[in-house]
């Protein structure tokens, strides 16, 4: 495909929704991480990525997910540590 890039966003989101379902409810976090896996087999086998595009694009979700948690942690504690006005 001409058109594929690195990383796969399409095996970027799925983990993502999954993650963030997963802190939700176990059931429902299940169920997004089987449609994400699912998602990279497809993505591959019908030639949209590669599989190192699928390796990239879940690399890049998971940063974004450490990111997110590690600064929404040490946002929530720096304002929770503010005097109120």
């Amino acid at each position: 495909n001409l058109y594929a890039a690195f990383p796969s966003l399409h095996a970027g989101f799925p983990v993502i929704a999954a993650a963030a379902a997963w802190r939700q409810s176990r059931k429902v976090g299940t169920v997004l991480w089987v449609w994400a896996v699912i998602v990279w087999i497809v993505v591959v086998y019908l030639g949209e990525h590669y599989v190192t595009d699928v390796i990239g694009g879940v690399a890049y979700a998971t940063m974004a997910i450490v990111i997110v948690r590690t600064l929404s942690t040490r946002l929530g504690t720096a304002a929770t540590r503010q005097s109120p006005a």
